[in-house]
């Protein structure tokens, strides 16, 4: 039979019993899930089926050597994730269009953005740029 300290015994009470702060992290953490898990309920059976909307803007206009890059952002105002989609860049001078460059977004989810760039031979800030999302897949 093997003899303890008391302070053995102290030592290992107190290692085994949960300190308030460690319940009340706990607790915290339990409502952080809680409310995520209800939040993402609530999303899912009210939001609207509205099809995806992409807005492009201009974000920056820049030299590179031997072209310029327009970045933009991609922006879905809709209700579902846009696949594939097809960003298009026009550039267009005195009723001509000088340019057109296009990329591909590999997916845009609902009410977020994705950003890009097109490369141009002309700079576009001496014409007039129009950005388009001219489709996308749904995924």
């Amino acid at each position: 039979m093997s003899e303890q300290t008391p302070g053995d015994e102290r030592g290992e009470a107190a290692g085994t019993r949960t300190s308030t702060a460690q319940w009340i992290v706990a607790a915290l953490g339990a409502a952080l899930v809680i409310f995520t898990l209800v939040y993402l309920a609530y999303d899912a059976f009210t939001r609207p089926d509205i099809p995806a909307d992409i807005r492009v803007e201009q974000a920056a206009i820049r030299g590179v050597p031997g072209r310029f890059i327009v970045q933009f952002r991609a922006r879905n105002l809709g209700g579902v994730t846009a696949a594939q989609v097809l960003v298009v860049g026009e550039l267009w001078w005195g009723g001509a269009l000088r340019e057109r460059r296009q990329t591909t977004l590999e997916f845009v989810p609902p009410r977020s953005e994705r950003g890009g760039g097109l490369f141009f031979v002309q700079d576009p800030r001496q014409g007039r740029l129009v950005l388009r999302a001219q489709g996308y897949a749904s995924p």
